[in-house]
């Protein structure tokens, strides 16, 4: 659970620092990985919007022509970046003098083309005519085609509507020297080798202009794609994405974390490929395992590629090979029960017990179990293993590796907070680890599959003999409601809301068994963040529970300072006394706090 920042830290909450993605958070690399479930990652898109493929060295972006000069929303100060709903639709606003211009850049299948399309769509918010430009970069040889642009080997730029005029050259920045010195030319140009292209749109007050990029080496369908009729708006994308998640945890979050989190999984859907890979190839085991681990954390468990490959890395001694190979094998035994709990078929799930059996051994050899004991999260790996193996019918395997587990003690180092997460990574649009350096870097799909699997887990902690329910509960959230649905367990899917009386949470609970095993009578439900003592084995209830230490205090703080925000209010409702929070990626921009920013927050993910 994302927990509220300590005011005694010096440390500002994550909401009072303005970034360009998702609204208030972390500043960060703006990247995301575009894409479509079937396909997979088909694009990489930028500030800006610029739309990048992997290996080929191109780009394509858009730009506006104002009525003050030409703007690259890639590098304009006033540009703001966003996930659409947390999906991989991204939408980039530039302000231009007269309004605004946006664009959206999305992927999706264009009627009667095999492959998926990049579909950039761009609107003139504005009150006057604007001219907008297709640009094309690419160091492979670019024709200008009567419908668009060709980049040879690479794909293809067709238009939905006229071009109005057309500009090249050798450079990006020699390109925006012939647009702003009016040199284009209504007549296509031959070009035929690498460089910079444009073709120019007119567009009115209101109007769109929809292009599509289909990246491949052949021949595509060209009349569905200037169709515009047949290209999905963003709004049908986002939609589409929407029935993707259909089934798929809900936590009530707010609106900062629930937009982190639906990016996240998003990009966990698409899976792993090159555009999500790390650096270090060492280092893919940990992202495969990671990937497989949070797939079955959302109950997408319909695709085992990721889990699949990660088996195949395992040696014959048990390990995996990686560049932490504790650390990985670990990875292993979180991804196998993942899946499990995740309402994978049960005679899957049995042909990877051999290979979890063969990965305990390895663990708990006396010479590594020094480094087993200090892996982050090891103690719960072993545990929900254990859990695994009793669950499908190998009780004896389940009990060694529980006496492994207590060997480690209860002080074994815990997985990483949502909230940490949130601070050292980039902004959700990218889920990329900073550098320390502020540089750039690609998009990691592990970054990604971390924060869904610390989200769901401190919603729901699996601790082998039960499972803890709100388990990153912290007593700065006392007095403040909760609501989880279809949260995959090994028992089920597991629903729950969280109220109160007073200082003493009422806990409501249901679980809806896997539809292929039995019904979930024997499942012990906790709450040790709330209410230590307490536990349950019912797999529907409800329960009023002890108040935590500390919640009256809480409560009571908050409760002043509502009263206190409320005497401040106007008589008149249509005046604020607070300016809204304003967000400005200009530099040195003034960070203007809303009335939320409190310097103890209620805070956190489940506010």
């Amino acid at each position: 659970m994302h927990r509220p920042s300590d005011p005694s830290s010096g440390s500002s909450p994550t909401a009072a620092t303005p970034h360009p993605g998702l609204g208030d958070g972390p500043v960060g690399v703006r990247r995301a990985r575009l894409g479509e479930l079937d396909a997979g990652v088909v694009a990489i898109a930028g500030p800006g919007g610029v739309a990048s493929f992997a290996g080929s060295g191109t780009r394509v972006s858009w730009w506006v022509g104002a009525e003050d000069r030409w703007h690259r929303p890639e590098a304009e100060p006033s540009t703001r970046d966003r996930l659409v709903e947390g999906t991989p639709v991204v939408e980039s606003s530039v302000r231009i003098p007269s309004g605004n211009a946006i664009g959206r850049v999305a992927v999706a299948r264009v009627g009667g083309v095999a492959r998926p399309s990049v579909v950039f769509d761009v609107e003139n918010s504005s009150p006057i005519p604007v001219a907008f430009a297709y640009v094309v970069e690419s160091s492979e040889r670019i024709e200008l085609t009567d419908d668009g642009i060709d980049v040879d080997g690479v794909g293809r730029l067709v238009l939905t509507r006229p071009a109005l005029g057309y500009a090249a050259a050798a450079t990006a920045a020699d390109l925006l020297a012939v647009l702003e010195a009016g040199s284009m030319t209504p007549d296509r140009p031959v070009w035929g080798r690498p460089g910079a292209v444009a073709v120019l749109v007119p567009l009115p007050h209101t109007a769109h202009a929809v292009a599509t990029f289909t990246p491949g080496a052949t021949t595509v369908d060209v009349s569905a794609l200037a169709d515009r009729g047949s290209v999905p708006a963003p709004e049908r994308i986002v939609a589409g994405w929407a029935t993707h998640l259909t089934g798929t945890p809900r936590l009530e979050l707010d609106p900062f974390h629930r937009a982190a989190f639906l990016a996240a999984e998003c990009d966990v859907m698409l899976g792993y490929d090159d555009a999500g890979a790390p650096t270090s190839g060492a280092d893919v085991a940990l992202t495969l395992g990671l990937l497989a681990e949070a797939s079955g954390r959302i109950g997408r468990t319909d695709d085992p590629s990721a889990l699949v490959d990660l088996l195949e890395r395992q040696r014959a001694n048990g390990s995996i090979a990686a560049a932490d190979p504790v650390a990985a094998t670990l990875q292993l035994l979180r991804a196998c029960s993942a899946w499990w709990a995740g309402g994978a078929d049960r005679s899957f799930c049995e042909l990877y017990l051999g290979p979890m059996a063969d990965a305990v051994r390895w663990l708990d050899k006396r010479k590594r179990r020094d480094a087993v004991a200090s892996a982050i999260g090891a103690r719960g790996a072993l545990l929900g293993a254990a859990a695994t193996f009793a669950e499908l019918g190998e009780p004896d395997v389940a009990a060694a590796v529980g006496a492994a587990a207590d060997r480690l003690g209860a002080f074994a180092p815990e997985l990483p907070t949502a909230a940490g997460l949130l601070e050292r990574l980039a902004d959700g649009l990218a889920w990329t680890e900073v550098p320390a350096d502020g540089s750039d870097s690609a998009p990691d799909v592990g970054a990604s599959a971390r924060f869904v699997v610390a989200t769901t887990n401190e919603a729901v902690r699996d601790d082998g003999d039960a499972l803890a329910i709100l388990a990153g509960w912290d007593v700065r959230l006392a007095g403040q409601p909760f609501e989880a649905h279809d949260l995959p367990t090994r028992a089920g899917l597991l629903s729950y809301g969280l109220r109160w009386h007073g200082e003493r949470p009422a806990l409501l609970w249901e679980i809806t068994p896997w539809p292929d095993r039995p019904a979930a009578t024997a499942v012990t439900l906790t709450a040790p963040a709330l209410d230590p003592a307490w536990s349950a084995t019912s797999a529907v209830g409800e329960a009023l529970l002890a108040a935590p230490a500390g919640a009256s205090r809480i409560i009571a703080d908050n409760a002043e300072r509502a009263e206190a925000a409320a005497r401040l209010l106007p008589d008149d409702p249509t005046q604020q006394p607070f300016q809204a929070f304003h967000h400005d990626n200009t530099p040195d921009a003034p960070v203007v706090p809303s009335p939320s920013d409190d310097p103890l927050p209620p805070g956190g993910s489940f506010s």
